[in-house]
């Protein structure tokens, strides 16, 4: 493994596809040997709906190394989307 007792950091990049977002980087705060990792709700608000992937890295000194990466779906927001619909309904 590669807890953080032994001097690892884990970070996370978010990569929308077809230019839906610039790249985030999440990076995982340490408790213990193991990781957090979490989004403020202003950081997902830039994310564009739709594909997307999540890769996984560790880092310790000048040592990089890739855990994985897989493809994510960006839901949209539930409470935009259901304020969006409200305002149209009303203009309608």
């Amino acid at each position: 493994g590669y807890p953080a007792s032994a001097g690892w950091s884990l970070l996370f990049r978010l990569i929308g596809r077809a230019g839906g977002f610039s790249p985030v980087e999440i990076p995982a705060l340490p408790e213990d040997d193991a990781f957090r990792a979490t989004l403020s709700a202003g950081a997902t608000e830039a994310l564009t709906p739709g594909h997307a992937m999540l890769a996984a890295f560790v880092v310790r000194d000048d040592e990089k190394i890739t855990l994985g990466a897989q493809p994510v779906e960006i839901l949209p927001n539930l409470s935009t989307a259901a304020a969006s619909r409200r305002a149209d309904r009303r203009r309608n």
